[in-house]
């Protein structure tokens, strides 16, 4: 059986993130997605805000959501058999990235298989960071609902009028 990971930090998770599991699927046999902290990324939701997310996106996919523990991926991999992580590509600056994450994972688990999906041009510029950049703007709520799954948009636009809303209080 082949089993794949994917990870990210998911914050929040975007309909290219969607299309990644969907894809995966049709690769694999079994597909995990690891939710995870990034110490170069300040979140808006916390890890288990993302992870209920993540699964809801994930409802009606034979797909397990799990936090991620505190060590490498391709070693977390390794442990619990998975063959395979797989990665999406949707520029240069990504592959460049992903070829540097790929080589120092292959000092610490060589079995373990790197699998690069390129997502399709429609979906090349979206990014968890670009969609945050959107909020604020005048009909930002119409334009962000194009790059996030239904119930990802709802959560996100709840959100984040919230933080707006607290945020006019205290000028």
């Amino acid at each position: 059986m082949k089993k794949a990971l994917i990870a990210g930090t998911f914050d929040p998770p975007t309909i290219g993130h969607e299309w990644l599991i969907v894809e995966s699927l049709r690769l694999f046999d079994n597909v995990t997605v690891v939710i995870s902290n990034n110490a170069d990324k300040k979140t808006m939701f916390d890890i288990d805000q993302r992870k209920k997310l993540v699964e809801d996106v994930c409802w009606g996919y034979s797909v397990d959501v799990v936090v991620s523990p505190n060590r490498y991926l391709v070693d977390y991999a390794g442990k619990n058999n998975y063959t395979h992580i797989i990665r999406g590509i949707r520029s240069a600056a990504d592959y460049e990235y992903e070829k540097q994450l790929k080589d120092i994972s292959e000092d610490i688990n060589i079995d373990v298989q790197f699998v690069y999906l390129l997502t399709p041009p429609h979906l090349n510029y979206i990014s968890s960071s670009m969609v945050k950049g959107l909020v604020g703007y005048e009909h930002w709520e119409s334009v962000v609902e194009d790059y996030l799954p239904e119930n990802v948009y709802e959560e996100f636009v709840k959100f984040n009028k919230f933080l707006l809303t607290n945020r006019k209080q205290r000028v």
